[in-house]
C-alpha cells in the first residue's frame, strides 16, 4: 500500500482496535456475570434449605444468606448495566466503522 492508502486505513483499524476493546471488556464482564448467578442460585437454594429449619442459628444464617443475597443482586445489576452501556457503544462504534468502510476507496497501485 502506498503511503496515502495507508493513511485512510489508520482511523478503520483504529476504530476496529477500539471495537475489539469493547469486546474483552464485555466478555470479562458476562464471566463474572456468571459466576455471579451462579452465587446466587446457591444462596437462593441454601435460603430454600434454611427456611424450613427452626432455632437461632438457623434465623441467624438466613439472614445473612438474604442479605447476601440482595447484595449479589445488586451486583449483578450494577453489571448488567455496565454490560448494556458496553454493548450500545459498541453499536455506535459499528455503525461508525461501516460508515468509514463504505467511504473507503483505494484503487491498486501502477507497476512501473
Amino acid at each position: 500500500l502506498n503511503p496515502e492508502d495507508k493513511r485512510k486505513l489508520e482511523p478503520i483499524v483504529a476504530a476496529r482496535r477500539e471495537i475489539g476493546k469493547i469486546d474483552t471488556q464485555i466478555d470479562g464482564l458476562r464471566r463474572r456475570e456468571e459466576t455471579l448467578n451462579r452465587r446466587i442460585s446457591q444462596h437462593r437454594r441454601n435460603l430454600e434449605r434454611l427456611e424450613e429449619m427452626k432455632g437461632l442459628e438457623a434465623d441467624r444464617m438466613r439472614r445473612e444468606r438474604a442479605r447476601m443475597l440482595e447484595q449479589f443482586t445488586q451486583e449483578g445489576d450494577e453489571l448488567a448495566r455496565e454490560i448494556l452501556k458496553l454493548e450500545e457503544t459498541r453499536e455506535q462504534k459499528v455503525i461508525l466503522l461501516e460508515d468509514q468502510l463504505e467511504q473507503l476507496s483505494i484503487e491498486p497501485t501502477k507497476k512501473p
